[in-house]
């Protein structure tokens, strides 16, 4: 971009204080969630056993699974729709996409109840046992594409603080109160887990209301028309994102019917501390960049859109692949201390899985670019490709090597996924590999910060 005096102005730092504010709290508030989760972990492979441990992993892959494709993916339109627009369109955006997520979830699963489809299905995952457990699975649903909705708000208007405590209420906080209850020694069953995680969503929608500005919220009326634009940008986007989601929920089902609802406990209990720890790490570095990203391509400031996807790359894959290394050399050591010896095997396939989610983190760019470029067909098209690989991976794998051919099935599924992206997205050649691999220009950055937090805080 040049100015009318025809010089170009110096790159805005892709690493500013807000930025580090955004981050720190991140990190702080999913510090907690994470000793929330990994508490409930702890809790879970010492009470349940691993069939019950298995279920648990099915219904909450069912739930993540069902949150998407219910929703017909519509929050992914608010997250690119709401940067820069003012605030009262950006509620009406809001409040169109929620009302028409929640009640559309609402219909599917009174529906699938009625149908008497649920009976196959568990019969299908040598699951007979666990019915009641899968029907609260289906309430949790609705809650979970709710709570998904008002995540995605306040992170498409960049207020991270807003989003992280509504994570947290989803994530963690209802696993306080089962704590307190273990330790009063009164046994947790499995449905008393999906009653808690339950409450949380309530909690999620008390928290979301006193912060939107209700009042207003219910003023608005929903722009029904934005619907046609919206959905034409996100429903090809449940296939991108169902190329994740449906290899993990596939290789458990998978897993369940050609092993056992046991053998998904253990590769469920594996997944978990990879999930974790992406969560706290990479997760907080693309939910801090995401906004700017977006709303730096929106204003048409195609520079720093790309500095700001290289260092969030660069940031990202250190900051999950140096604790991935230390779990992975530590797990046969960590996992006798947290749980059932009958959950010890998951040590070994953790390295696995793992490298899925390096591989995931690697091609947030491509994704992003093609996202950006509103090319949804094509980065629908390839994730299909990935999709039908990894889960005829799984067909192939599951059977010979259990967990073990799970875990790499979604290897294969993501690394074809993410060539695939690069090479349409040409996301390489925009990408600053000599920022990548410097050190110099983040230690700059970082004397800047610091600076600006000392004048700042400092008495005036």
């Amino acid at each position: 971009m040049i100015t009318d005096s025809g010089v170009v102005p110096p790159p805005v730092a892709p690493i500013t204080l807000t930025v580090v504010k955004q981050a720190l709290h991140t990190i702080g508030v999913r510090s907690i969630t994470m000793a929330c989760r990994l508490a409930l972990v702890v809790m879970i492979t010492r009470t349940l056993s691993t069939a019950d441990y298995g279920a648990y992993s099915i219904v909450s892959t069912i739930g993540a699974f069902g949150a998407l494709l219910c929703g017909l993916n519509l929050s992914t339109f608010v997250y690119r729709a709401v940067p820069g627009k003012p605030s009262i369109e950006q509620l009406r955006i809001f409040k169109t996409a929620f009302l028409f997520e929640v009640s559309l979830t609402l219909i599917v699963a009174t529906l699938f109840l009625s149908s008497g489809q649920l009976t196959p299905l568990l019969r299908y995952l040598n699951a007979t046992a666990y019915r009641n457990v899968f029907v609260l699975g289906l309430v949790l649903v609705v809650f979970l594409v709710a709570n998904s909705e008002c995540t995605t708000f306040f992170q498409a208007q960049a207020r991270l603080e807003r989003s992280n405590w509504v994570d947290f209420l989803g994530q963690a906080a209802w696993i306080v109160p089962l704590l307190a209850l273990r330790f009063g020694g009164l046994p947790v069953s499995l449905r008393m887990l999906l009653w808690a995680q339950l409450l949380g969503g309530v909690a999620v929608a008390i928290y979301a209301a006193a912060h939107i500005d209700l009042a207003s919220w219910w003023r608005l009326k929903p722009d029904w028309s934005m619907l046609r634009t919206g959905l034409a940008f996100s429903v090809p986007l449940i296939v991108p994102t169902m190329g994740v989601n449906s290899v993990r929920l596939a290789d458990r089902l998978i897993l369940s019917h050609y092993a056992s609802v046991a053998e998904v406990g253990i590769y469920s209990l594996a997944a978990v501390f990879i999930n974790t720890l992406y969560s706290f790490t990479a997760g907080i570095i693309s939910a801090t960049f995401g906004p700017r990203i977006f709303a730096a391509h929106n204003r048409g400031d195609e520079r720093q859109r790309d500095r700001l996807q290289t260092y969030m790359l660069k940031i990202a894959v250190v900051g999950f692949a140096v604790p991935y290394l230390i779990l992975c050399v530590t797990a046969k050591q960590l996992f006798p201390l947290v749980a059932r010896p009958d959950y010890i095997r998951a040590a070994g396939v953790l390295p696995i899985v793992g490298l899925s989610s390096i591989i995931l983190i690697i091609g947030y760019p491509a994704n992003y670019m093609l996202t950006l470029q509103n090319r949804v067909v094509l980065l629908a098209t390839l994730d299909v490709v990935g999709m039908v690989i990894g889960i005829g991976a799984n067909f192939l794998l599951i059977p010979r090597f259990s967990y073990y051919g799970a875990a790499l099935s979604g290897v294969i599924a993501l690394a074809t996924t993410a060539t695939f992206q690069y090479m349409y997205s040409h996301m390489l050649s925009r990408l600053n590999f000599r920022a990548i691999f410097s050190l110099r220009e983040e230690m700059a950055l970082f004397r800047q910060c610091v600076a600006r937090l000392r004048q700042e805080f400092s008495p005036s």
